[in-house]
């Protein structure tokens, strides 16, 4: 019908412009290209103005360029018949800038062309009746021999006011097409009249329509989205068709792939229609419709981590020939229905498959890994159905939910492929490195072989216990290995001298995980680690936070540690500042009463009044002052400090007096009898003291 229905419209049309068109004929039969009702190919320097625009012709590149052009009206102020009409073989249109055409066909050819756009073209067509052409469909794009290239372009067309006549956004009547990197939408601005349709693209007798490299097609609120007579191809690419009267996207064969995303949504008609077979390969599908089929097709396939969901009064798939889903998320819903019907086999591989209305198949069906969810309905054959994964019923095991009409129903063996890589796991360990593997031993005893299916959940049980089991040996106690330190042992360090400290560790440095302090697991910025066995250098800035004392440091490894010890010690202050000179009776000389020289009284000499020796007074000596013997200074006899008599610590016999912790340096030399141990210092005091004496002493006596 569809082939029927294009041909007498093309029939019908071709006789309108042989009667309507005759003046343009042998402008044709050159080969023109009218632009805005002129020919540019004989206008001067091959250019028009279009508006505020142009449009440009290039023989050489037969490319018509459009530069904001504004193509609207005729010499009457109607729309024109056509915007621009291409008589030449394989012209390129190309957009620059943003364009704009009023006509009854937007743009018409009658051999393939390109339309390009460069650097952002675009181009947006109001497709609406010429008065002239009453009953002839509009047409945004029209391609009568077909060949249509649309690349890199940004195109929208509006149908307006058809009339009495269909419209159509993209009119295309054979060949290979391509949509290339575009963006293409079609709407009305109002909805059609009954019994008037206005469809996005239409293929007519194409052999293909190839719809890819992130092109995107939206469609909204037409009679009818997308057909192709051939194949539709879409690859990496976007298609939206939203609430279609009569039918979404119908097509000979329909392959989706390479992330595409296509989304349909009709009223009346099928959503994704499709001749023979239908391919979707790591992509995703939404088709719905309300009164028929979401995808209606002869071969349904859906694989390569695919997710399509399909629903519909009737079947959300029927797939007439059979169904295949792998390694991919299908969901089929029906009002009226069942889920997913099929003439032929349905075959479901590692899938999540959700058909809470049954799944229905004349031939065989088979389930092999996934889950299959039924909700309240079944799975039905009138031949033979192996099951080899889960069916559910409301997220619960339902088995007793598959039927047959006749043939045979087998469900396969458990999958005991998890028991058998606990059990392997179970026989590589030592039961003697355990102190409770008997636990692993019951759990290994309790596995029952030959389960099927239906008993999946006990058999993935068996795994679950070996596990847990192994999960709780407990391993017999082991001494940690001790690592002995290699070098830097019991270190002494002085704090505040910012300096690190390296201690070298027999250890397998590929074991070593950390060191701590005193019982305090270091921060890693605290230190250094390298091999050559184990090389940890504490950093000074560590070292200096440290309090003095002495500190635990260890180092830990995956099956022992290292230990020692590391010593701080404040830094002691020197007993003699720099610079000072030392004071008399401050050095190596001892002060008087600190020496091995007895203090008067203390030797064999008795003090005055102790011994033999009396008192002044006491003996028939006079006191001073008393007799002819006058005071010290004021006769021959010298007062103390004036004479060759000198005071304790002034003669070579010296008591030396030490300063508290100030050992002597030398008592070996300290003489009391003769004083030839005294040191130089104190000799030159006395020589000094003996000076001044004796210029006292002569000056006295001048004066005398």
């Amino acid at each position: 019908m569809i082939k029927s229905r294009g041909r007498l419209r093309y029939i019908f049309l071709a006789a309108s412009f042989l009667f309507m068109l005759q003046p343009g004929t042998a402008s044709a039969a050159e080969g023109s290209i009218i632009v805005n009702g002129s020919d540019i190919v004989q206008a001067p320097d091959q250019k028009i103005s279009c508006g505020s625009g142009s449009a440009r012709y290039d023989s050489g590149t037969n490319t018509l360029t459009l530069e904001n052009a504004d193509i609207r009206t005729d010499s009457a102020g109607a729309p024109l018949i056509y915007g621009i009409q291409i008589e030449r073989e394989n012209v390129t249109v190309r957009l620059v800038g943003e364009n704009t055409i009023r006509g009854h066909f937007g743009i018409g050819s009658s051999h393939p062309f390109a339309l390009e756009g460069r650097g952002g073209g675009k181009l947006t067509i109001r497709a609406e009746q010429n008065l002239g052409l009453p009953g002839n469909p509009c047409r945004g794009i029209f391609v009568e021999g077909g060949g249509l290239t649309v690349s890199d372009a940004d195109v929208r067309i509006v149908i307006g006011d058809s009339g009495d006549a269909n419209a159509y956004g993209l009119y295309i009547c054979g060949r290979d097409n391509r949509i290339i990197n575009s963006y293409i939408s079609v709407e009305a601005e109002a909805q059609p009249a009954l019994d008037i349709s206005y469809q996005g693209i239409n293929a007519t007798d194409a052999a293909s329509l190839t719809i890819s490299d992130n092109s995107e097609i939206r469609i909204d609120h037409l009679t009818a989205g997308i057909a192709v007579t051939g194949n539709l191809d879409v690859s990496g690419s976007q298609i939206a068709i939203s609430e279609a009267g009569d039918s979404g996207i119908s097509c000979g064969n329909l392959n989706i792939s390479g992330q595409s995303d296509v989304k349909v949504t009709t009223d009346k008609g099928v959503a994704l229609g499709v001749g023979q077979n239908f391919s979707i390969s790591a992509s995703s599908v939404q088709a719905e419709s309300k009164r028929t089929n979401g995808i209606l097709c002869e071969n349904f396939e859906v694989t390569n981590v695919s997710n399509v969901a399909a629903k519909g009064y009737w079947p959300g798939v029927y797939a007439a020939d059979g169904a295949v889903v792998e390694d991919s998320f299908v969901q089929a819903e029906a009002t009226n229905d069942v889920s997913i019907f099929s003439r032929g086999p349905v075959t479901l591989t590692s899938s999540e498959v959700h058909a809470p209305n049954s799944i229905y198949a004349h031939g065989d069906i088979s389930i092999t890994g996934g889950t299959t969810e039924i909700g309240g309905g079944a799975i039905r054959s009138e031949k033979d159905i192996y099951i080899g994964g889960a069916v559910t019923s409301d997220g619960v095991l339902s088995y007793d939910k598959v039927e047959i009409t006749s043939g045979k129903l087998v469900f396969s063996e458990a999958d005991y492929s998890a028991v058998d890589r606990a059990v392997a796991k179970a026989e590589a360990l030592n039961k003697d490195d355990y102190t409770n593997f008997e636990t692993v031993e019951k759990a290994l005893e309790a596995v029952v072989r030959g389960k099927d299916i239906r008993e999946q959940q006990l058999v993935d049980g068996y795994a679950t216990a070996i596990e847990e089991a192994i999960v709780a040996l407990k391993a017999v106690p082991v001494a940690p290995k001790e690592y002995p330190i290699l070098e830097g042992a019991a270190q002494i360090a002085i704090s505040g001298k910012g300096k690190s400290v390296t201690i070298k560790v027999d250890g397998d440095f590929a074991k070593f995980t950390g060191v701590s302090v005193d019982g305090k697991k270091l921060a890693g910025e605290s230190y250094t680690a390298v091999s050559g066995s184990t090389i940890v250098t504490l950093k000074a800035e560590y070292i200096d936070t440290l309090t003095a004392g002495v500190h635990t440091v260890t180092f830990h490894y995956s099956d022992g540690q290292a230990q020692t010890t590391l010593t701080l010690e404040e830094e002691k202050e020197p007993s003699t500042e720099p610079g000072e000179e030392e004071k008399p009776g401050q050095d190596e000389t001892e002060k008087p009463g600190q020496d091995e020289t007895e203090k008067p009284g203390q030797d064999g000499e008795q003090k005055p009044g102790q011994g033999g020796a009396q008192k002044p007074g006491q003996d028939g000596t006079e006191k001073p002052g008393q007799g002819g013997a006058q005071k010290p200074g004021q006769d021959g006899t010298e007062k103390p400090g004036q004479s060759g008599a000198q005071k304790p610590g002034q003669n070579g016999t010296q008591n030396q007096i030490q300063k508290p912790d100030q050992s002597q340096k030398d008592t070996t030399n300290v003489s009391p009898e003769t004083g030839d141990g005294a040191p130089v210092g104190g000799w030159f005091v006395l020589i000094c003291f003996s000076a001044v004496v004796m210029f006292a002493e002569r000056h006295r006596r001048k004066a005398v």
